[in-house]
């Protein structure tokens, strides 16, 4: 039945009244399941190269096949797994020692060009805070054996890797180019 007012027969609230509903959670379903998935593989939970079950995946996460897929396809972009046609989802493989020395050699000659093309364009505020920054690592963590100590020779090594470029100094670095 409607009211009179034609707003019905409950009292309606002005909407200064009314309980809003609570915030919604930063994480949604997918973003939560993304991470639980990614969590498997990365833990090796599911194998590199195994087949992903979407159906004991949702099973094992209380959730529908939906928000797997949707995970799976999101990390099929991160390279995590891939979809092969009627066959689903598998684990990316892991690299062998061949392909992961090919990318490191990659690595070696690309990193010398975009640290020299760092420094053409380097900025005296930015590198004062690096030097800073580097400071702090090498008092916080010191040059000792171990993890620690790597990290320390790392960042000393990639510190001073700006100064002691080849070739002739990028402008204006000639009173520390070495």
């Amino acid at each position: 039945m409607v009211g009179s007012d034609g707003r019905g027969l409950r009292p309606q609230l002005a909407v200064s009244d009314k309980i809003l509903p609570l915030p919604p959670s930063r994480q949604t379903l997918s973003d939560s399941v993304y991470e639980a998935v990614t969590e498997l593989v990365m833990d090796q939970h599911i194998e590199a190269g195994a087949r992903v079950n979407i159906d004991l995946v949702a099973r094992q996460l209380n959730v529908s096949p939906t928000p797997v897929r949707e995970a799976l396809a999101r990390l099929e972009m991160d390279g995590l797994v891939m979809k092969e046609p009627l066959r689903g989802y598998s684990v990316t493989p892991m690299l062998d020692t061949k392909t992961f020395n090919d990318l490191y050699d990659v690595r070696r000659l690309l990193e010398p060009f975009a640290a020299r093309c760092a420094a053409e364009r380097r900025d005296d505020k930015v590198l004062g805070v690096l030097d800073r920054e580097l400071e702090e690592m090498r008092r916080l963590v010191g040059t000792g054996p171990g993890f620690a100590g790597r990290i320390a020779s790392t960042a000393s090594i990639a510190g001073s890797g700006l100064r002691t470029m080849p070739g002739p100094p990028p402008k204006g670095m000639s009173s520390t180019w070495r």
